[in-house]
Parts: structure tokens; C-alpha cells; sequence
């Protein structure tokens, strides 16, 4: 992202779902903290991916999502 973060992302459509509705957050991201994973379950994220070591997990994650669409 040029400004901002995941987390006023997250934290936005958590603030406004009248606006955004309430899509599936997911979060793939470098800081993989428990800090920063509990903050953005607290803000509505269904799964922390770490991309460090868990690019297959939300490949496999993304695939499952298409397959029950």
C-alpha cells in the first residue's frame, strides 16, 4: 500500500458495513506477531496468513473459498 495499512483496512470495513458490507478479510502479511495477528481477528479478519512460510496455506485456503462459491 502507498499510505495506510491492512489494519485501517480492516479497520474501516469493521467501522462502516453499511458502506463496504462484510466481506471476508484475510490477512497476508510479514508481521506474523501474535500482536498484530489477536488485533486484526479483533477487527474481523477470518484467517492470518504469515508469508514467510504459509503461501500454500492461503493458496489452499483461496481454493477452497472459489470451490464452495
Amino acid at each position: 500500500m502507498r499510505q495506510g495499512s491492512g489494519l485501517g483496512v480492516l479497520s474501516r470495513l469493521k467501522a462502516e458495513p453499511d458502506r463496504f458490507g462484510r466481506p471476508r478479510a484475510v490477512v497476508f502479511s510479514n508481521y506474523g506477531h501474535s500482536t498484530v495477528r489477536a488485533r486484526c481477528s479483533a477487527l474481523g479478519a477470518e484467517h492470518f496468513f504469515d508469508k514467510s512460510f504459509q503461501m500454500d496455506e492461503l493458496l489452499d485456503f483461496i481454493q477452497a473459498a472459489v470451490s464452495r462459491c
